[in-house]
C-alpha cells in the first residue's frame, strides 16, 4: 500500500476497501461504488477509474471521509 496521499491508484484504494469490509456496489461511467454496514451505518464511497495514473490528493480526502475508515489507516501508521 503506498504511503502518504498523493500516490494512491485506484487499484490501490480498491483493494484497501475491500480488505476493510467494503464490497463492490455497481459502476456508473468511470466511477466505481463500494458501500459497507458497520455497527448500525452505512457507508458508501465512490472511485473514479483513473488507470494507473495516482488520484488527485483532494478526492483521496473525500473517500477517506466517505468510508469512514480513520486516516491513520490510509497512511499506513
Amino acid at each position: 500500500m503506498p504511503h502518504g496521499i498523493s500516490n494512491w491508484t485506484f487499484l490501490d484504494v480498491k483493494t484497501f476497501l475491500i480488505e476493510h469490509g467494503f464490497q463492490f456496489h455497481h459502476v456508473r461511467g468511470s466511477h466505481y461504488y463500494f458501500k459497507k454496514y458497520h455497527n448500525n451505518r452505512f457507508y458508501m464511497t465512490h472511485v473514479q477509474y483513473h488507470g494507473s495514473k495516482s488520484i488527485p490528493e483532494g478526492t483521496v480526502n473525500a473517500i477517506i471521509r466517505q468510508s469512514g475508515i480513520p486516516k491513520e489507516r490510509w497512511m499506513g501508521k
